[in-house]
């Protein structure tokens, strides 16, 4: 719903019946979508009330949620703060269902992943242009901040790199990370240019054991499945 948007019917003044698809986001120009970050909401449901750290909205809906834990307390651990989550999800689902991804954060390190990932799957964002690493003494949470979630790449994430696979457990929610994210979308920028200047020589990706590149593969297909420059090939 978020990615296609939501079919609607509606009636014309002369009874004639009408399918609309109603856009939630406008990804296609970032300026045009309404972006809220708000500090200690407020979520209540079935006698729970809850108050995230920080939830980030996008047009009213609540896309990212950051949990956050303070220096020197006792769980102010990154395990801490995505046991946190995880409650969250038992007690306040309606929430829940809406993030596509999730910030844990001791203040200086930071990971981010989906709901319902196992604690190692939260994984740290490592560059904030897509060219260079970020120096090893800039927090990590100040690099996943202006690596992910300036509206440009954060919708490009949302829409382009959020998929769910089959598992044995269930439905999993699964998120690129970093170095997916922009191989990827230098690889359809690469794709797109030799498609220009026809010669279909895009190049080569290369892959290390582990990196995910079953995945990375999928969001490229994806991604150029939708590109206008290249006409669904």
């Amino acid at each position: 719903l978020v990615t296609h948007g939501v079919r609607i019917e509606r009636r014309l003044a002369d009874s004639e019946t009408r399918h609309d698809v109603v856009r939630l986001i406008d990804f296609d120009d970032p300026t045009r979508n309404d972006f809220v970050a708000i500090n200690q909401f407020t979520v209540e449901q079935d006698n729970k009330t809850r108050r995230p750290d920080v939830v980030l909205f996008v047009n009213g809906l609540p896309l990212a949620l950051f949990e956050l834990k303070v220096t020197g307390q006792e769980s102010a651990t990154l395990r801490g703060a995505w046991n946190q989550l995880r409650t969250y999800a038992k007690q306040i689902p309606a929430l829940l269902a809406y993030p596509a991804v999730q910030v844990i954060s001791t203040g200086q390190q930071a990971r981010m992943g989906a709901l319902g990932g196992a604690f190692e799957h939260y994984a740290p964002w490592k560059t904030i242009d897509g060219a260079s690493l970020a120096p090893a003494a800039t927090p990590e949470l100040e690099v996943l901040v202006r690596g992910v979630f300036a509206p440009e790449v954060f919708l490009d994430l949302v829409r382009n790199f959020v998929v769910f696979t089959d598992e044995r457990v269930g439905l999993v929610k699964r998120v690129a990370k970093y170095h997916q994210f922009h191989a990827v979308n230098k690889a359809v920028a690469e794709t797109v240019a030799a498609v220009d200047r026809g010669d279909g020589r895009a190049g080569v990706v290369w892959h290390t054991q582990g990196s995910g590149k079953s995945l990375e593969m999928l969001f490229y297909v994806s991604k150029i499945l939708r590109h206008t420059a290249l006409a669904n090939p």
